[in-house]
Formats: C-alpha cells, sequence, structure tokens
C-alpha cells in the first residue's frame, strides 16, 4: 500500500539546504532551483529542463500516485508537487 507524508521541512542554513534538495533532486536541479528562488525570472526557463527527471521517476513508479498541484513548497513524499514556484518537485506552466 502506498502511504503520503508530509516531507520534513528543510534545514536552515544555506549549505544544509543545498544538501537537502540535492539528496532529493540532484545536484543540478538543487543549484537551479536555489538560483531561481533568488532569480524568479530564471525558473521558467531552467525549471522545465532540470524537473525533467525527477518527474519521469515519479511517473514511472509502481503503485498510486499522488499529484498535488500548486502545493509550492508543500511537498507530500511520495506525490508529485507542481507549480510555477521553485520550490515545488517539478515545474508548471500555465502560458
Amino acid at each position: 500500500m502506498t502511504t503520503f507524508t508530509f516531507t520534513a521541512p528543510p534545514p536552515n542554513g544555506l549549505l544544509p539546504k543545498l544538501a537537502f534538495y540535492r539528496r532529493r533532486y540532484g545536484t543540478i536541479h538543487a543549484l537551479a532551483r536555489f538560483a531561481a528562488t533568488k532569480i524568479p525570472a530564471l525558473w521558467p526557463v531552467v525549471g522545465p529542463v532540470v524537473s525533467r527527471g525527477y518527474r519521469n521517476r515519479w511517473t514511472h513508479q509502481s503503485g498510486m500516485k499522488l499529484l498535488n498541484l500548486g502545493g509550492g513548497s508543500n511537498t507530500i513524499e511520495g506525490a508529485l508537487t507542481a507549480d510555477l514556484d521553485p520550490r515545488a518537485d517539478t515545474y508548471m506552466d500555465l502560458a
């Protein structure tokens, strides 16, 4: 049976946060997502590219799937959170 739980919030501090997101998404996604929180116009450019791998892994996993639309930084373990916000699991474009 698939269970879904809210993830623990990321730790405080730049290096602990980067380590947290690197474990969850990979180094390139973590760095791009950090840069996009500082320069929001960057996320529509890099978001689709860097979130593709994470989204594909979620799509191909077995069992039930939960899609959290518009969840922002409120990610749920085992679910895919899609949003315009760089803190979401994957980029969502409403254009």
